[in-house]
């Protein structure tokens, strides 16, 4: 899934195993897989406005279909709680490099 992910040029944070693992890409959108099928939750409502849980099979039909919502959310701005955690990590990774970013 990860190397789907980066074939893509999306960023992913994974935790766990080959089997079992979390795919953290952007706030509201983390994967699941059980090794078997990998499941999330899509970040919009569905046309009901409830909650809608989608799954792939295959790795490379996941990423590809995570990159479209993806995509979607980082046009939109962050919740402002997390738009201050993002500077501030920004920032703090500035530090650790000099201040100068590199």
């Amino acid at each position: 899934m990860q190397t789907e992910l980066e074939r893509l040029n999306i960023p992913a944070h994974v935790l766990g195993g080959d089997d079992k693992a979390t795919v953290s890409l952007w706030p509201h959108l983390v994967a699941l897989t059980d090794g078997k099928l990998i499941f999330w939750q899509v970040p919009c409502p569905s046309a009901r406005g409830t909650v809608l849980w989608t799954l792939a099979r295959a790795p490379a039909t996941a990423a590809t279909r995570l990159m479209v919502h993806y995509l979607d959310l980082v046009k939109q701005p962050l919740p402002e709680s997390l738009a201050e955690l993002v500077r501030l990590t920004v920032a703090g990774e500035g530090e650790e490099h000099g201040g100068d970013g590199r």
